[in-house]
């Protein structure tokens, strides 16, 4: 990582970029991705990167949530669970926002996507974002699974999440009309949309 404005090197695709702030809507100052892949597969180096992101300003640290390895990227190496990193992150952190960049909704059951990101939300005091997107084609080939259609479970995954995530003013679990429950958050978490291209 980088001090505002240093050049850094973008590892998941090989070439420099340069740190810019952000926009506001995530963050103030800077915000840190990263592929939990290759060396920072061990959620331990992820720690000892968010803490030092946050002593030194950052505003967020974000991990890419890939199920797979993309092949044409070559090799087979490491990869850890994007959830766990950042479950860790937030024991040893106290400002830095921490979510993904983005989890794959129409791969994976909204349920559980959404009790992973109240557990971060509780385990974080409260600074959990959750980036969500349709993914890449390797991740569904990979899998046997189809391709088609992604935008559509992406809506309708987003559909369930923002119900299980919305509470009541009280704050409390409280059941809905289909029978599934709200679940209490510490703060109402921002669900950021982002795209892969298709």
């Amino acid at each position: 990582y980088a001090e505002l404005g240093e050049d850094v090197a973008d590892m998941s695709v090989g070439r420099r970029v340069r740190a810019q702030p952000s926009d506001g809507w995530l963050a103030e100052g800077c915000d840190i991705t990263l592929p939990p892949f290759l060396g920072w597969s061990d959620p331990r180096a992820v720690v000892d990167i968010a803490v030092d992101a946050e002593g030194a300003g950052w505003g967020g640290v974000f991990l890419w949530d890939h199920v797979t390895w993309n092949p044409a990227w070559g090799g087979t190496p490491p990869m850890a669970d994007p959830w766990m990193c950042l479950a860790a992150a937030a024991t040893a952190t106290f400002r830095v926002l921490l979510g993904t960049v983005v989890t794959s909704l129409p791969r994976r059951r909204p349920q559980i996507v959404a009790r992973q990101v109240v557990t971060l939300d509780h385990l974080s005091g409260g600074r959990a974002v959750l980036g969500v997107g349709i993914g890449e084609d390797f991740e569904y080939q990979a899998y046997g699974e189809p391709v088609q259609a992604r935008g559509a479970r992406l809506d309708e995954g987003l559909e369930i999440v923002t119900r299980l995530l919305s509470v009541d003013k009280c704050g409390s679990c409280t059941p809905s009309t289909d029978g599934s429950r709200r679940i209490h958050v510490v703060r109402k978490s921002p669900t950021i949309c982002g795209c892969s291209p298709v």
